[in-house]
């Protein structure tokens, strides 16, 4: 009996303090979603490479998605903005996710 004792003296502690992790993987949930952040330099994942966002929230990591693969060609430490334009089917039929990817110009230098 006393370890019956002890189960009840642990469900009585009181709940843990949760925290979020500093990265996180982005997931949009509908079209317009977006994040805007630093670029920072990719993150091996585990289907390869997947980019980093440094947000406001903290470091975002982008789901590893061949529409997102143009990120590669954008400097890293670029302000980037990522929207989720939501679902489309290619001609072959299948569904992929579609994003627009911006980045913003440097600031200062005017002609």
């Amino acid at each position: 009996m006393a370890n019956k004792s002890s189960q009840s003296d642990k469900s009585a502690a009181a709940p843990p303090a949760w925290s979020l992790l500093e990265s996180a993987t982005w997931s949009p949930a509908q079209a317009g979603d977006k994040v805007e952040g630093i670029l920072g330099s990719p993150e091996m994942g585990p289907f390869g490479e997947q980019h980093t966002v440094k947000a406001e929230d903290g470091t975002i990591v982008l789901p590893h998605l061949t529409t997102l693969r143009d990120l590669s060609r954008v400097p890293i430490g670029s302000l980037v903005r990522v929207t989720y334009k939501g679902d489309k089917v290619s001609k072959a039929g299948n569904t992929y996710k579609d994003f627009s990817i911006e980045i913003a110009a440097p600031s200062g230098g005017g002609a």
